[in-house]
């Protein structure tokens, strides 16, 4: 059962007596569809080496190339394989024992047209979803505290990366800098979406 590329690479070595750096090429020639021209020509180098080693006769190595070659559309490679599924064992483990952080950093670090996939996944588990709040957002990244996920400041229309930053310092000690307090665009738009926390002093 060929299940991997490095499958059908020692057939095109064992069978057809390519070398190695021949069996990758075709490889990706098969994974990648590269044109008929390229597939033939080494399709026609398989069939002659099966021939010559008198491992296969013409038409079972004929037929073997073109399962090869239809298997190509849909193999994987083993080392992605394996990586892959290293990665995926670590995601599980930490959706399913540290929850609220495993979705947080997947809305921070992961791609754009996820966010929607990633947010329903957090309704799905219980999880509430806050706009901005000073005291407990950050500039760029998704906060948790107490099953919410805050948004970040950067996403309020007309915060960029540099007002974000200042609403994240003021967030932490009160002020912008030294003995600065938050005022102007920043504080007008933090009122607007309800960031200020009332039980606190700010």
């Amino acid at each position: 059962i060929i299940l991997y590329q490095e499958q059908v690479m020692l057939f095109m070595y064992a069978l057809g007596g390519l070398g190695w750096k021949t069996a990758a090429t075709v490889r990706k020639v098969i994974s990648k569809s590269q044109g008929a021209e390229q597939f033939l020509k080494f399709k026609g180098l398989f069939v002659e080496g099966c021939l010559e080693r008198k491992t296969l006769d013409k038409a079972t190595a004929e037929a073997l190339w073109d399962e090869l070659a239809s298997f190509g559309s849909y193999g994987f490679n083993l080392s992605h394989a394996v990586e892959y599924s290293y990665i995926t064992y670590w995601d599980m483990w930490l959706k399913v024992h540290y929850p609220e952080e495993f979705i947080c950093s997947n809305l921070t670090f992961g791609p754009e047209d996820k966010k929607e996939e990633i947010l329903e996944e957090a309704y799905r588990m219980g999880m509430n979803i806050a706009l901005p709040k000073v005291g407990q957002s950050h500039a760029t990244n998704w906060a948790v505290n107490n099953n919410t996920l805050y948004m970040p400041f950067c996403s309020i229309k007309g915060i960029g990366d540099v007002m974000a930053k200042q609403c994240e310092d003021f967030s932490r000690t009160g002020f912008f800098g030294k003995k600065k307090e938050i005022s102007g665009k920043a504080k007008v738009l933090l009122e607007q979406i309800g960031a200020f926390d009332l039980d606190k002093k700010f």
